[in-house]
């Protein structure tokens, strides 16, 4: 794993729990998983995966967020039942 894809999976954790706090007294999420593949050299984009866990009570929204590393940071929601 380089040394840049190693950095953006620990960036999308620390951005998942920055965007956490800084919400107010709101439960803390729990990151489960954050990685980032490797892509194909000259690849334009990379994507980065994690598991999102809400331990408290109530809901909690996460609606963005950066990352100094890249240009754009989107966020796609998957259910699994």
């Amino acid at each position: 794993m380089s040394a840049r894809i190693a950095h953006a999976a620990l960036g999308l954790a620390a951005l998942a729990l920055a965007a956490a706090a800084a919400a107010g007294p709101v439960p803390r999420l729990a990151v489960e998983g954050a990685h980032v593949r490797a892509a194909p050299p000259g690849a334009p984009v990379l994507a980065g995966y994690m598991t999102l866990r809400n331990p408290g009570p109530r809901p909690v929204a996460v609606t963005g967020a950066t990352s100094p590393e890249f240009e754009r940071v989107e966020i796609h929601r998957t259910v699994v039942r």
